[in-house]
């Protein structure tokens, strides 16, 4: 649809999905709306995929143009994607009566276990191996899934690993990147990131490098100690806004405060003529 670019998940978190969005304009924020885990890094570009084969992760719940859905939960829908079948609009069509590593639906809605014919269900509870169509887990585990009305929480890769004597920042899934939905020109997109912090010394700074920094801005430029130690940690906005067509990038970094090393991401965002 163009207004949201899953979140790439690829370190041990304990992780939330929030509802699917049920607008019809962009959201402001796609923070937890998605997660996509693939066996190494994903260029996160819709056309052109790369690697071809991931997993998308959403929370989809029976409300507004959902509300209809035979049951809600996480949907774990397996994508292996090939051009040809997109283009002549036949992406699950397979040959003979079950799916083979050769032969298989390339968006298939994964069941409880196994790949069969029949589509999956939603997952409210347990846990699940991603593996691919050749067979070979990904090591992107995913359990103790647990549904609540307003999300799903799980564990991906056995979950989050503290050093309770480390000062640590605690980004969620955004470890290394910030990947903004296409933006048209002169409008805005919004991430949101939590930062909540264990142990550090001092204050937080907050800067902005690189080429095209001035595309992106932030909420603050520093966080106090205070703040970023407390229970519920303290939101950064990242605003991106670009004054040109084509891809942007910036280098986010936090710093200060005992953090070694420094937490730096980078942010990534495409313009779109109006």
């Amino acid at each position: 649809m163009g207004w949201l670019t899953p979140e790439e998940a690829n370190t041990p978190s304990n992780l939330t999905l929030k509802p699917i969005y049920q607008g019809t304009t962009q959201p402001a924020n796609t923070h937890q709306q998605s997660y996509l885990l693939s066996a190494t890094t994903h260029n996160l570009v819709g056309n052109n995929p790369s690697p071809k084969e991931f997993f998308v992760l959403e929370y989809r719940k029976k409300t507004g143009w959902d509300a209809y859905l035979p049951a809600e939960g996480m949907l774990i829908w397996h994508i292996d994607y090939d051009q040809t079948a997109w283009d002549n609009n036949e992406p699950n069509n397979y040959t003979g009566t079950t799916q083979t590593a050769s032969s298989h639906m390339r968006v298939y809605l994964q069941p409880l276990s196994g790949s069969t014919t029949t589509p999956g269900t939603a997952f409210t509870s347990g846990s699940f191996t991603p593996t691919t169509w050749s067979g070979t887990n990904i090591n992107r585990a995913i359990t103790e899934i647990s549904k609540s009305s307003d999300q799903v929480t799980f564990k991906l890769m056995g979950g989050e690993i503290e050093d309770p004597n480390k000062a640590v920042i605690k980004l969620g899934v955004i470890q290394s990147q910030l990947v903004f939905p296409y933006t048209a020109v002169n409008n805005a997109a919004l991430k949101v990131i939590n930062i909540k912090t264990n142990g550090i010394t001092g204050n937080l700074t907050v800067t902005l490098s690189g080429d095209q920094a001035e595309m992106f801005s932030v909420s603050a430029n520093s966080i106090t100690q205070n703040a970023a130690n407390s229970t519920d940690g303290v939101n950064l906005n990242i605003t991106y806004r670009p004054t040109t067509s084509g891809e942007h990038t910036a280098v986010l970094t936090i710093s200060g405060g005992g953090l070694s090393p420094d937490k730096v991401i980078l942010l990534k965002g495409t313009g779109q003529p109006q």
